[in-house]
């Protein structure tokens, strides 16, 4: 009897404290051994990524007539273990050069195992003036408060009542919509085209 019970209190001990232990240490593994590698090599072609910061990096982009260096930006991406990385194109690349680039560009990042976003800057949107009321109230809701000059709508000032409570740590996951609040505010909408991205893969 005392045995069993000694043997069954062994196994939760290797369920519930080892087992998980154990798969946190094949995480940490297989996430350090992903962060080492920053160059995917091709025949023809090779992606590099080079982090500036802790969000900030740019992408290297080279084959046998071109070397591109794109501006990217990396985070947490859905799943823990893999990182999503944002590379922006310039606008002037033409619809043939894209058509080269962007699929050896997302072979590259999928073969660094990073979730991808690529996509270019259209020319800013213009919104209507309902667009733009309700923007300030959803901002003003936030506690971030719009000043304009002169009752013309030109927005000369932005600032944030209280920024620990508005952003604070969520700062990755605010700031982005705050910035779309803004644009709006101010008039206009940023136009973000997405020439492809990991999770548009076998639609």
């Amino acid at each position: 009897m005392i045995e069993t019970m000694l043997m069954d209190e062994s196994s939760r001990v290797l369920v519930f404290i080892c087992l998980p232990l154990l798969l946190l240490l094949v995480g940490l593994i297989v996430v350090l051994a992903r962060a080492s590698r920053t160059t995917a090599k091709f025949p023809i072609f090779s992606v590099t990524i080079s982090k500036v910061g802790q969000y900030e990096a740019y992408v290297s982009y080279r084959d046998e007539s071109r070397q591109l260096e794109l501006d990217a930006l990396i985070g947490r991406g859905r799943s823990f273990f893999i990182p999503e990385i944002r590379v922006r194109v310039p606008n002037e690349m033409s619809g043939h050069e894209q058509s080269i680039v962007i699929p050896n560009l997302a072979l590259g990042l999928t073969k660094l195992h990073y979730q991808y976003v690529i996509y270019r800057r259209g020319e800013p949107q213009i919104v209507s003036q309902e667009e733009r009321n309700a923007a300030i109230k959803e901002l003003r809701e936030m506690g971030v408060e719009i000043q304009s000059a002169g009752g013309q709508g030109v927005i000369q000032q932005v600032m944030v009542r209280d920024w620990h409570k508005t952003v604070g740590k969520r700062i990755k996951i605010v700031m982005p919509q705050l910035l779309a609040l803004v644009n709006t505010a101010r008039g206009t909408q940023e136009n973000i085209q997405v020439l492809a991205r990991s999770d548009m893969k076998g639609r």
